[in-house]
């Protein structure tokens, strides 16, 4: 992230939420910092979710007394780089008005460029899923 002169990630491509932590939902979202890695969901997920991704991930279940742009305001981030590519104007928005002060850049790219390396884990995933696919 310092090559990009970011200090924070925000991820809204499930996918890429899904590589980066493990688990895959579209009710979750990510924030990666120098300092921490965040994972914000509401109470549906939660337990899953800590189980999924503790301890890389601090778990933060939002509430109606803690929304997810309060959470946002609390980790206080900069520079923020996002995926213009798929997040929407009215989640921009909202981060822009939860950290009024930060500086804004397009990330868009940075974690696909990190997928497409794989290691033997997702090698040996791809061979079976190939094993089972000519199968049928």
């Amino acid at each position: 992230m310092k090559e990009r002169g970011i200090e924070g990630l925000w991820l809204s491509k499930r996918e890429n939420q899904g590589y980066v932590t493990g688990f895959l939902s579209s009710d979750v979202f990510v924030l990666l910092t120098e300092q921490e890695n965040y994972l914000i969901t509401d109470f549906r997920y939660i337990e899953a979710v800590k189980d999924a991704c503790e301890p890389l991930f601090t778990v933060i279940m939002t509430d109606t007394g803690n929304s997810l742009w309060d959470v946002v305001k609390k980790i206080g981030v900069k520079s923020m780089g996002v995926e213009e590519s798929v997040l929407t104007v009215s989640d921009l928005k909202q981060l822009q008005a939860a950290l009024p002060h930060s500086t804004w850049k397009d990330a868009s790219g940075l974690i696909e460029d990190i997928r497409i390396i794989k290691d033997e884990t997702e090698l040996a995933a791809m061979e079976r899923a190939i094993a089972l696919t000519d199968r049928c």
